[in-house]
């Protein structure tokens, strides 16, 4: 049930190779099929500011040069999404006073030039596999500084206390042995006992359906975890729906803790992550076909 959710970041390769490109999927934007003369040439809008079609085929021919994606059309909603994704970074980044400075991205270009060996024609064919003008590169890397201290700023909470719980489940198929669990839970049987014996969660049945510690934000479906975050210690809820089942739910403890070292790459990218989606969410984005 716990899950982390990756999330690169967009800077060039310091080789030879083309750039990898992180290609989130962004369910937030409602696409239409209006088309006026202000948005010809805009592919889609974030708040009022404009997608252009002349950036979105650059960016294309980048990924594009890097995917062995036989169907470019969902290769292009990915292209299309991340970019969505960049310009809503980039707003909120304006938002939290965050700003990259022209001193920032020339100390990260000529970190980077320093890692290509050769000389001037050297970098150009260096800018020419990777399918960049100076410029675009410029921009590439600034946006790169800017997520990583918009990240920086949204996971500082994880260097200190945080509010966690201590919870256990049971997953079933359907609604009603859900209900026959509750039943059985309220006649006192073993919830460790049922967890072991139905539960569907083969990670976790062993261990009569332990979830351990988790923060909001580790649970794979926000539901389980805001009713795990609502009860108090010991009460149980059920059935919960989600998209994997239906679930009966203990909270064992609760309180804020500090977060171990071993979780804290997980917790970083499904911080940020979760943080990205409630700025889709709250953005408003069209798309123009």
């Amino acid at each position: 049930m716990l899950v982390a959710v990756a999330c690169g970041g967009d800077a060039p390769a310091s080789n030879n190779d083309v750039q990898n490109v992180d290609n989130t999927t962004a369910n937030t934007p409602v696409p239409t099929s209006q088309t006026t003369t202000e948005t010809e040439g805009v592919l889609a809008t974030v708040n009022g500011k404009p997608i252009t079609k002349a950036v979105f085929d650059r960016a294309f021919v980048r990924i594009a040069g890097n995917s062995d994606a036989s169907d470019t059309s969902a290769l292009a909603v990915q292209v299309l999404n991340t970019l969505i994704e960049q310009e809503v970074i980039a707003q909120a980044a304006a938002n939290l006073n965050i700003a990259v400075s022209d001193a920032d991205v020339d100390a990260e270009i000529n970190a980077l030039k320093s890692s290509v060996v050769g000389s001037d024609t050297t970098w150009e064919n260096w800018l020419a596999i990777n399918q960049y003008s100076e410029d675009e590169l410029r921009e590439a890397l600034r946006e790169s500084i800017l997520t990583n201290r918009v990240r920086d700023h949204v996971i500082a909470q994880l260097g200190e206390s945080v509010d966690q719980v201590h919870a256990r489940h049971i997953l079933v198929a359907s609604e009603e042995e859900a209900q026959d669990i509750m039943t059985r839970l309220a006649g006192g049987e073993d919830f460790a006992t049922l967890a072991g014996d139905l539960s569907l969660d083969v990670t976790h049945r062993d261990f009569g359906g332990d979830l351990g510690w988790f923060m909001r934000e580790e649970l794979l479906d926000v539901t389980l975890a805001d009713e795990a975050f609502r009860l108090e210690p010991g009460e149980i809820a059920g059935p919960v729906s989600t998209r994997i089942g239906y679930h009966v739910i203990q909270t064992l403890e609760k309180g804020a803790r500090p977060v171990e070292p071993e979780r804290m790459p997980f917790l970083v990218e499904n911080v940020f992550n979760r943080w990205l989606e409630n700025q889709l969410l709250d953005a408003t984005i069209e798309r123009f076909q």
